[in-house]
């Protein structure tokens, strides 16, 4: 890769390379999309982890859905994936703590609002080498102690790299 300033580009090979061998396949069409549509001038890649991660849920066949607001009066409450029965996932590329901050918030909401729901959280760069996602600060927001009233706002948060535990998860679920 280029030297100088990282680009989007770089961080997406990034987070895609930190995805199980079982996806290489799933990675290699992301990667050429990616390069064919934007090459080295990416700058935002957030809906582009999205898809991947619906693509892998779809690959083990899930079934991944775009829900719809959960709100009718505030439409921004809204997760970026739903696993039947009860799963929502939000999905952000790495650990930049007013994201952090905002899925926690979101995750109250959720909880809110279907109490029976889980709520998981992915970081795409989390795990993943030389990218912009902290472990610490992930743990901090997201882990063990995001319990508020006695419920735990997330049930569990994963990166790319770990991502089959979310895939096991989620297939208990069903």
């Amino acid at each position: 890769m280029a030297s100088g300033p990282r680009t989007g580009y770089e961080d997406l090979v990034r987070c895609l390379r930190a995805l199980p061998g079982r996806y290489s396949d799933l990675v290699n069409e992301y990667l050429v999309q990616a390069r064919r549509d934007y090459g080295d001038e990416m700058r935002r890649f957030g809906p582009r982890v999205e898809s991947v991660l619906r693509a892998v849920l779809d690959f083990e066949g899930l079934k991944p859905i775009r829900p719809g607001p959960l709100y009718e009066e505030q439409e921004f409450v809204r997760p970026d994936v739903f696993v039947a029965p009860r799963a929502f996932v939000e999905v952000t590329k790495w650990s930049d703590t007013n994201k952090l901050a905002s899925m926690l918030a979101q995750g109250i909401l959720v909880k809110r609002k279907e109490p029976d729901a889980l709520y998981f959280a992915v970081i795409a760069g989390l795990g993943a080498k030389n990218t912009w996602s902290d472990a610490e600060s992930v743990d901090f927001y997201l882990g063990g102690e995001s319990q508020i009233g006695g419920v735990k706002v997330v049930d569990g948060y994963y990166g790319f790299k770990n991502v089959g535990h979310l895939v096991e998860r989620l297939r208990r679920e069903q």
